[in-house]
């Protein structure tokens, strides 16, 4: 069998210590055999690299290799490895949104990837950094679109010091190097050899998957403007995905961005209606915040008796009440250094409210009978479908238990404010249960999916679920019609509802706008048949690439 061929690209146009650390990081921590050190970067980029001699005899990419023993001329890289995108010095990567950049850039970074990778034995560890809308997002996409099984992206982080100082070694040298910085008006000494450029792996195979749609079915226009819309709601760690549908409504995604940038060890509380999908959301944050396989243990405290609620949450001791014929480890002790769900702790028995306010506070509890004390690892996850400060106000729950768990709060939309994720949930259940019922049903006709858009759904998507379970268990297919639907649930719709049809429209606008007009790739988006949203245009009286031939 052939050796692989290791290469590093390097996608950036600020500075040099993201090549050198990212090359640093690969070989000599993670011991992988890289050859080859390729970067694509601008005119300005270019001229840095060079300025700043990180290529010249004896300048630090040379010193680097010396240091740590390697055969500098065994490793390609030099100036014909480095790859100017665009030759134009004005240009700013974080303002590339014109039609004409939006296609030049991709075309040629798809195009330096396909060339490193062309040989089978080729690995290629490509290397992003810098904003979102910069390069670095045409590499995800090239990686998503030609990414092989061992092929990988990876994610550098640049410390404030490096920005603000930056230094002229980049690797964690051996020898101490010292620099005055300027933080917030404040000078100070940083050791810049105890500085950290992070790298974190980008699950790119999975971001199809993490995608609400598959990309093959979008045209490559439409597909750089759906990945342009969607990577702030990608991961850059190996989370689990969004259980379920992923949700494609801005009120979700949103929600979304700010669960993976919630802080590790701190309480996240999700507030919201009854089957809004605070479970779903929680099991979210569980995959973001706890390492990979790490249990997730879920306890309705309305659901439980209230008397035993502290056996449940802390564990007993053998004997430690009348029944309690054997220890019993609770859900904090099982979760380990997973996540606990607490749902309905608005339902929580005010006695062990203040228990539980104690242990969140100490991080540790005892089991009930028990002089063993026990660190609590978990993270800790709670959920209320009822207004928590007025049940503050009324006496019904502690208001310091409110104020230790509400620091970081995640307000879940109800679905009749999620316009966007009603069609594409309720494709979703079709194909669930068409495939559990056994029913060769394919979708849903024009007239229900108006009706599913302009009901309240009080239930929210819980009720989504039983509708459309209920239809499918009912009627014969091939298409659910609106036509067989319960007339007690169809009557419940006001027709005149002219406030719902002007949110409609500006969904059916900005979908549009995000696959350029094209109608077929805007109907994938929304879930939608084609000639249910051809004919929906042309009544809104909107305009496509379509309808204006």
């Amino acid at each position: 069998m052939a050796t692989r061929k290791h290469i590093l690209l390097v996608m950036t146009g600020i500075s040099p210590a993201i090549i050198s650390e990212a090359f640093y990081q690969l070989r000599i921590v993670e011991k992988i055999p890289v050859s080859e050190v390729w970067v694509m970067t601008t005119s300005v980029g270019k001229q840095t690299v060079l300025d700043e001699k990180l290529l010249c005899p004896d300048g630090p990419f040379d010193q680097l290799c010396r240091e740590y023993g390697l055969a500098r001329k065994k490793i390609r890289f030099d100036e014909t490895t480095i790859v100017v995108a665009k030759d134009d010095a004005e240009t700013l990567l974080s303002d590339v949104s014109e039609d004409v950049e939006n296609l030049f850039f991709p075309d040629q970074v798809i195009a330096l990837v396909r060339q490193l990778t062309h040989h089978p034995d080729a690995v290629l560890h490509a290397c992003l950094s810098g904003g979102r809308k910069s390069m670095s997002f045409y590499l995800g996409v090239a990686m998503m679109l030609m990414g092989r099984q061992y092929d990988e992206l990876i994610h550098v982080i640049v410390p404030k010091e490096y920005e603000l100082c930056r230094p002229k070694f980049y690797y964690p040298t051996r020898e101490p190097a010292w620099s005055e910085v300027n933080l917030d008006g404040v000078t100070e000494r940083v050791g810049l050899h105890r500085g950290r450029i992070q790298i974190s792996r980008i699950p790119y195979l999975r971001l199809r998957q993490l995608l609400p749609y598959p990309l093959d079915d979008f045209s490559y226009a439409t597909t750089i403007r759906i990945l342009q819309k969607q990577l702030n709601q990608l991961p850059l760690v190996d989370d689990q995905d969004f259980p379920g549908c992923p949700p494609r409504s801005q009120a979700m995604l949103n929600l979304l961005q700010r669960c993976r940038m919630h802080p590790r060890q701190e309480i996240a509380l999700l507030l919201g209606e009854t089957g809004a999908g605070k479970e779903l959301a929680a099991r979210y944050l569980h995959g973001v915040l706890s390492p990979p396989g790490a249990p997730f243990c879920a306890v309705n405290l309305g659901a439980e008796n209230p008397d035993l609620i502290t056996s449940t949450l802390f564990g007993h001791a053998r004997g430690a009440f009348t029944g309690a014929q054997s220890e019993r480890k609770g859900v904090f002790l099982t979760a380990g250094r997973g996540t606990v769900f607490l749902d309905e702790i608005d339902k929580l028995p005010l006695p062990v409210q203040a228990v539980l306010l104690r242990v969140l506070q100490e991080r540790e509890f005892r089991p009930v009978g028990s002089d063993r004390v026990v660190r609590l690892q978990c993270q800790v996850i709670v959920a209320a479908n009822r207004d928590l400060e007025l049940l503050c106000q009324s006496g019904q729950f502690h208001s310091d238990l409110y104020y230790r768990i509400s620091a970081f709060r995640y307000d879940l939309p109800p679905l009749r404010e999620r316009l966007a994720d009603i069609l594409p949930l309720a494709q979703y259940f079709v194909k669930l249960y068409s495939e559990k019922y056994r029913k060769a049903i394919s979708g849903i006709d024009e007239a229900l999916e108006s009706f599913l858009l302009k009901y309240d759904w009080p239930g929210n998507v819980r009720e989504l679920e039983n509708f459309i379970k209920q239809q499918i268990a009912f009627q014969p297919g091939p298409l659910l019609c609106y036509e067989l639907v319960d007339r007690r649930i169809t009557a419940r719709v006001d027709p005149d509802a002219s406030a719902l049809e002007a949110r409609i429209k500006g969904i059916i606008e900005t979908t549009l706008k995000d696959a350029g007009g094209n109608i077929k790739d805007a109907a994938r988006l929304l879930g939608m048949n084609y000639h249910t949203l051809y004919s929906r245009i042309q009544k809104l009286g909107l305009s496509s690439r379509d309808t204006d031939r």
